[in-house]
Formats: structure tokens, sequence, C-alpha cells
């Protein structure tokens, strides 16, 4: 249950797709924050294994920016308002413990202009039997949406990221390395998007084993996705990839490849409730 659930937060990281009029001049790309913003969000996430019938998952979640601080970065409220798995391997039980552990489910983060996730925690208290899902959403946090470019960029221009994914904390790494190439950019001001296309190999480190066993994990995934800058939020978001495992279980070598496709779509996002205490930074 775990492993499929971390294998859908990763294909999350991906984001997604729409075509603009492209800009001609190079521009500095960041997330402008919506203090009382709430978006919320569908997902669908298909996973193939060969020879098995695909598990479907479908989720909602709504992000809620909390407050802007002054150097432009926001605190940020992550909620699961639904989680639900359907696949002919998956028993009942599995599929009704998912749906009701994660329901609820907050996370609050601080994620600075360029889309940079700081000071992760669970809001409230998270029971033993969700603490496993809990870390995994947690450390998926920075696969969400795309990390902007610390320099200007033109369409058409590339940028590459590289980060350590703890796909089990403490236990089993995985590196990647995203490539995004920005596509187009239009509007201005709480109008202006950007879409990226996004290129990932996803990789385990030489020698890499989880409860003694030796594993040998690799994946490609491509997508594309629409950034909207001046809302401080993610677009709509397509992606499709490829996932290897490879591990030797009492003697007897297991090769497991899956594929998977997932899809983000905005729903309607609540408007923006300023208070005293907060300021959006334009």
């Amino acid at each position: 249950m775990h492993t499929h659930l971390r294998a859908l937060l990763v294909a999350m990281a991906l984001p997604s797709a729409a075509h603009a009029q492209t800009a001609t001049n190079a521009v500095a790309l960041r997330y402008r924050y919506v203090a009382g913003q709430t978006s919320r969000y569908a997902t669908r996430t298909t996973q193939t294994m060969p020879g098995g019938a695909p598990t479907v998952t479908t989720a909602r979640h709504e992000v809620e920016t909390v407050r802007v601080n002054p150097d432009g970065s926001a605190q940020q409220r992550l909620r699961v308002t639904e989680m639900n798995l359907a696949g002919e391997q998956l028993p009942a039980a599995m599929r009704t413990q998912v749906a009701s552990a994660m329901r609820g489910l907050t996370l609050q983060y601080t994620q600075d202009a360029r889309g940079l996730v700081s000071a992760r925690s669970a809001v409230g208290t998270v029971p033993a039997e969700v603490r496993p899902m809990l870390d995994a959403l947690i450390e998926s946090l920075d696969q969400m949406g795309a990390q902007l470019p610390a320099e200007p960029v033109r369409p058409g221009g590339s940028w590459h990221v590289a980060r350590t994914l703890h796909v089990v904390p403490g236990a089993l790494d995985m590196s990647v390395d995203v490539t995004y190439t920005l596509r187009a950019i239009q509007g201005a001001g709480e109008a202006q998007t950007a879409t990226v296309g996004v290129s990932m190999t996803l990789s385990t480190p030489s020698g890499a084993s989880l409860r003694g066993v030796r594993i040998n994990g690799s994946g490609t995934a491509t997508g594309d996705a629409v950034l909207e800058l001046g809302r401080g939020r993610m677009g709509r978001s397509h992606s499709t990839g490829s996932m290897r495992l490879q591990m030797n279980l009492g003697g007897r070598n297991v090769d497991l490849q899956s594929t998977f496709e997932h899809d983000l779509r905005p729903e309607s996002a609540g408007p923006a409730r300023p208070t005293p205490a907060a300021r959006t930074r334009r």
C-alpha cells in the first residue's frame, strides 16, 4: 500500500499542460502568493503492472495560503479531502483503510517565491498507522510543483533541479533529476501564467537496500504544466512515466516494471480572505 502511495506522490511531482502565446525576453519567474486564497484540485493516477489490472487512485486536496511574508514566501496549508483506490488486486479492507486514513490529513509548510519548501509539519495529532503515509506526503511536497530558476529565462530555455527523495525516510532514498523547459509565458500581474515542459529521471543509489534486500530502481517521466504565477499556484498538469525495480527475494530475482499516468486539474478556488495580519506581496 505504502509503495503505491509513494509512487503516486512521486507522480504528483510532475506538473501540467496548456499552450500560450510566447514572450521573447528573459523573465524572472516567481510565484506571487495571495493571502487567504484556497485552491482546490482533483487528481487521477493510473498505475499498471505487466499482466495485471491497473490501479487507479483518485484524490482531492486543497491548498490554503494562510499568509504571505514580507520576503514573498508564504505559509501554506495542504489538506487531503478525499482519496480512493480502485483495482482488482487491492483488498477492499485496504481501500477502506486508505480512504479513511487520508481523509482530512493536513500539513503546513513554508514555500518561497521560487517554490522551495521548508518548515514542513503535520497539523494536529496523527495516528501511528497513518504515519508512513504522512511521511510520504511530507516528503512529496517538493515534488508537487515546479521549482523555478534563480536566473531569468526566456521561452525555450531550460533549468535543472536535482534532489533526493526519501522514499522510506531513514531507509531508502531515490535521486530525482528534473529538467524544466519554459515553453511559453503570457499575461501580467495576477493573470501571468507560464507553461513548462518537464522531463524527470529517478534512480536509487548504488547498493541501496531495504530491510536487507538489495534494490535497484530507475524510472523516467515526462509531462507539462501550467503555473499560475500571478496567483502563486498550480494550474492543470499531466504526466506519464515508467518505473523499474529489481531485487532479490530469497534467492529469486524479481524484476517489476510499471507505467503510470497522472492528471491534476484545478477545481473551484475560494476567494482570498485578507485579514489585518495577512499581506500579499506584489
